[in-house]
């Protein structure tokens, strides 16, 4: 909810199209677990972070298991893994449990994939309002720029590269400058909100490149400011 609101803050005042990435722990910690009987031997692994963040995970048993002893298996290892990352948590496989090893090792790599990610989940909003620019109406390679930022996997390059790992403050990426030439007929104002401690995410605005930069600017450091606050006031 607050990243959907968020992005829709940033769009209309700055007239641009916005991006907010949602929250992500830099070192995912267990909160929680479950596991849930489907069918035969499929069972799914669902994982609750401390970040907030839940992850899914489809687990292949070695033989068939009732539900009530899959509870009883999450439940031992929420208990003893709570808080741990995921080396911890392969550290405390028990010997000789084939089940609980098995769930215990997926539930490690999830976790230790989870920690490479950066973007997460992505709120974008006001695209429309770049699209009707005439830079994008006249350009293809303008266009291709907003497809670009709607993929995961090129944001989450772009951000990590683009975006200090301090808290509040705004960069400015103008026409693709450090190495982002797919982005060379736009701009982009972005930083980063949350706490290191916590989690953080990513927000910011992007048009063309002759875009009201105060504007755009002091608009994402509010909001920015904003969304820190409110991840410290619920997360303390």
């Amino acid at each position: 909810e607050w990243g959907r609101l968020a992005a829709a803050v940033l769009a209309h005042h700055s007239g641009a199209a916005s991006l907010v990435t949602a929250l992500h722990s830099e070192q995912a910690r267990l909160k929680h677990m479950e596991l849930v009987a489907t069918r035969d031997l499929q069972v799914l692994i669902v994982l609750v972070l401390q970040s907030g963040e839940v992850l899914q995970q489809m687990l292949t048993l070695h033989e068939a298991v009732n539900q009530c002893h899959l509870s009883e298996v999450a439940e031992r290892i929420t208990n003893k893994c709570r808080g741990f990352d995921s080396t911890a948590i392969l550290r405390s496989a028990v010997h000789g449990n084939k089940l609980e090893a098995q769930v215990i090792d997926l539930v490690s790599a999830v976790m230790n994939r989870t920690d490479t990610l950066v973007a997460g989940e992505v709120y974008l909003d006001g695209v429309q309002n770049v699209l009707s620019e005439r830079e994008f109406v006249e350009s293809e390679n303008a266009r291709e720029a907003v497809r670009l930022l709607e993929e995961h996997t090129f944001l989450e390059r772009f951000l990590t590269d683009a975006l200090r790992p301090q808290i509040g403050g705004v960069q400015v990426v103008i026409a693709g400058e450090g190495g982002w030439s797919e982005l060379r007929e736009c701009s982009m104002v972005i930083a980063r909100y949350g706490t290191a401690e916590i989690a953080t995410g990513a927000l910011g605005v992007f048009g063309p490149t002759r875009m009201a930069y105060e504007r755009a600017i002091g608009t994402v450091r509010y909001v920015a400011k904003l969304m820190t606050e409110l991840v410290c006031e619920t997360y303390g």
